[in-house]
C-alpha cells in the first residue's frame, strides 16, 4: 500500500508542478482559457489516478461477482469524474477544450516521460557511450545451395518436403 502511495505522490505531484508552470506561461502569455483548461484536466486526472489506486486494494479482497460489480461502479464513478472538465470546457469560455484534455493525459505523460528517460539512462550505463556504434555483422544466407549447407532447418513444421 505505502509503494502505491508512493507512486501516486511522485507522478501526481510531476503532473500537477508540470500543468501549473504551463498553465502560468500560457496565462502570462495571454492565452488564460488554454492554462486554465491545462489545470483542470490536470487536476481531475490527478484525482482519477488516485481513486483507482485507491480501490485496487478493496477490489483484490473480494470474490469475483462482486469484485466484478465493484469493478464496473469504480470505473463509471471514474469516467463520471473526467467528464467534469470535458462538460465545464465545452458549456464555459473559461477552459479550452483541447488543453482540458490534453490535462487530463498529463499523469499519464509524467509515467511516460519517467519511463522513457529511465530507459535512456540505464542503456547507456549498460552500454557506456563508447559502445553505441555498430555491432557485429550478421551473416545473410542468400541462396539455396547455402541454405542446404547450412545447419539451420528452414522448412515449416508439418509442411510437406516433397511437393
Amino acid at each position: 500500500m505505502d509503494s502505491i502511495r508512493e507512486t501516486q505522490k511522485k507522478y501526481c505531484s510531476l503532473a500537477m508542478t508540470a500543468a501549473i508552470l504551463i498553465g502560468l506561461v500560457m496565462i502570462l502569455a495571454g492565452q488564460k482559457p488554454v492554462g486554465k483548461g491545462l489545470i483542470l484536466g490536470t487536476l481531475f486526472s490527478v484525482v482519477n489516478f488516485v481513486l483507482m489506486g485507491e480501490t485496487l486494494p478493496v477490489k483484490m479482497g473480494k470474490s469475483r461477482p462482486k469484485a466484478s460489480i465493484y469493478s464496473l461502479g469504480s470505473i463509471l464513478l471514474r469516467y463520471a469524474l473526467m467528464a467534469i472538465p470535458l462538460f465545464l470546457a465545452i458549456k464555459t469560455d473559461q477552459f479550452n477544450l483541447v488543453a482540458s484534455i490534453c490535462g487530463l493525459f498529463m499523469v499519464q505523460l509524467m509515467i511516460l516521460a519517467d519511463h522513457f528517460i529511465a530507459s535512456i539512462l540505464s542503456g547507456y550505463k549498460k552500454t557506456g557511450l563508447t559502445n553505441l556504434g555498430p555491432q557485429k555483422p550478421i551473416k545473410i544466407i542468400s541462396d539455396e545451395r547455402s541454405r542446404k549447407n547450412s545447419s539451420i532447418d528452414y522448412s515449416l513444421p508439418g509442411a510437406r518436403s516433397d511437393i
